[in-house]
């Protein structure tokens, strides 16, 4: 899967799942830790569960060495048994996620596999870079990462973890050509979003990828509703499944159903740090979208529920009783 921007899972969409050892040393799974003063058990967040399927996200130490079959099927059975539907087993260098790979394959349809190149081992990105990229092909891996920078430990120099920092993002020379063209301010959005997809419908093919995962939300599905209404003429939205019209790739956008004050929420929650994207037009409240955005705030505000409302309209709606030509025109009067 190509994730296109950081792509997690709120507790909105699915409940967290936790772990914890009993005293007698056999692991159990829960949604709902008891915390307090009379608790001695130490519980760790290791997944969500989402539209009733448990996720668990294996740590790397499981596929860092190998382990005697017996004990993967020991474990697999503790995970299936308290409810785990699906695994995900993290792979951070060539020979974890090669590991990851082999585990997937022999749990397949329970265990699926990442694959990815650690700032711990950037040294040697150059070398590694292919491998991962084969690997990546496979049909057990689901996600590729992780990828950053990390200068606390350093076990890569500095120089090295920026340098495969590039090497794994796709530069463009989107804005500049944009100028080029002499986009204003106002058409901007539009020539940028159709740039950028362009470049992710390249990339997903070159790298094996099936599917490609955005991060619209809800408010996003509600908001470009109306400026397609307003502006276009056209009632249409974003799809959260999209077969895209080069009959090569799939889009999916899994936060569809999430509402961005959820989103923010969450990042808050577990501090994650806010980027600025440094889109020149990013603060500019002249921009439709930005001014369709504060319109459905005032009417939130009035009217509590109405962007609820707008979302179930987008999953309810009669087609016969709008006015397509391909129906009014099967009436006698009409043809």
């Amino acid at each position: 899967m190509l994730l296109a921007g950081g792509m997690f899972f709120p507790q909105s969409i699915g409940a967290e799942i936790y772990s914890y050892v009993d005293k007698d040393g056999v692991m159990h799974f829960t949604n709902t830790p008891t915390v307090n003063k009379y608790s001695s058990r130490k519980y760790r967040y290791i997944g969500n569960e989402i539209s009733g399927i448990r996720y668990l996200r294996m740590p790397a130490s499981f596929s860092s060495v190998p382990v005697n079959p017996k004990k993967y099927d020991e474990i697999i059975k503790k995970a299936i048994d308290s409810g785990i539907n699906k695994m995900i087993v993290v792979g951070y260098d060539v020979p974890s996620s090669e590991r990851a790979l082999e585990i997937s394959k022999k749990y397949r349809g329970i265990i699926y596999a990442s694959c990815a190149i650690h700032p711990h081992d950037a040294e040697n990105f150059e070398r590694d870079f292919k491998n991962i990229e084969e690997i990546s092909k496979e049909k057990e891996i689901v996600a590729i990462g992780e990828t950053g920078l990390d200068f606390y430990r350093e076990f890569s120099s500095k120089e090295k973890q920026i340098e495969s920092f590039k090497y794994h993002i796709e530069h463009s020379d989107i804005y500049d050509t944009i100028k080029t063209i002499g986009a204003d301010k106002l058409t901007l959005c539009a020539f940028c979003s159709r740039f950028r997809r362009g470049i992710l419908y390249r990339l997903a093919p070159e790298m094996g990828c099936n599917k490609i995962a955005l991060g619209h939300h809800a408010d996003d599905m509600i908001e470009t509703l109306l400026l397609n209404a307003f502006y276009e003429g056209r009632l249409e939205t974003m799809p959260a499944y999209l077969n895209a019209e080069d009959g090569k790739n799939i889009v999916i956008r899994p936060l569809a159903f999430v509402w961005e004050k959820e989103t923010l929420e969450y990042a808050r929650q577990k501090k994650l740090p806010v980027i600025c994207c440094k889109c020149p037009a990013c603060k500019d409240f002249n921009m439709k979208r930005k001014q369709v955005k504060l319109m459905l705030s005032k009417l939130e505000e009035e009217h509590p529920g109405i962007k609820k409302s707008f979302l179930r309209a987008l999953q309810n709606f009669s087609p016969d009783r709008l006015l397509a030509p391909e129906y009014y025109k099967k009436i006698p009067a009409f043809s």
